[in-house]
């Protein structure tokens, strides 16, 4: 985002709005973008309650964020050449 000068703000909703933007600017067709509202909220509930979250999510959630991290930087070294 801050590539793009938009920034995002550190008060509530700070999160969903990162989520919306890769939404729009990323594109991605193995869904792992629409995934990362899912990876946002397990991560909330994680921090207020009590929450068990099994090796299998953890390993679905960091390749989901793998792509996202890739495809940015693709886009990123696009803006470059």
């Amino acid at each position: 985002m801050l590539a793009r000068e938009l920034r995002s703000t550190n008060r509530s909703g700070a999160h969903e709005a990162v989520g919306l933007y890769a939404s729009a600017a990323i594109v991605d067709e193995s869904g792992a973008v629409r995934r990362f509202r899912a990876m946002r909220l397990t991560w909330n509930r994680s921090e207020y309650r009590d929450v068990a979250i099994g090796t299998q999510q953890v390993q679905s959630d960091l390749t989901s964020a793998r792509v996202i991290v890739d495809a940015v930087r693709a886009d990123l070294a696009a803006d470059d050449v």
